[in-house]
């Protein structure tokens, strides 16, 4: 029995660090929407998602951007909540 949940923690090491090398290269260059500085975007993994807006600086940033935006144009819409 223990040599099975051994074999289970090597399989979930491999698939991590396969999903972390698909992960980084997944990264895109992009370009802020407000400040026009160039940031790193992840897709659907990406760090913007943990910076949670309310409704009202949610409608702000569609009107001054209709794509994504660098971490201190988001943040500084966070600290103005």
């Amino acid at each position: 029995m223990f040599y099975r949940k051994y074999e289970y923690f090597i399989l979930l090491d491999y698939i991590s660090s396969e999903l972390n090398i698909i992960i980084q290269c997944k990264l895109m260059e992009k370009t802020c929407g407000i400040c026009n500085k160039k940031f790193q975007c992840g897709g659907i993994l990406c760090w913007c998602k943990s910076i949670k807006l309310n409704k009202n600086n949610l409608g702000i940033l569609k009107l001054m951007s209709n794509d994504c935006v660098c971490y201190d144009c988001l943040s500084n819409l966070k600290n103005n909540e």
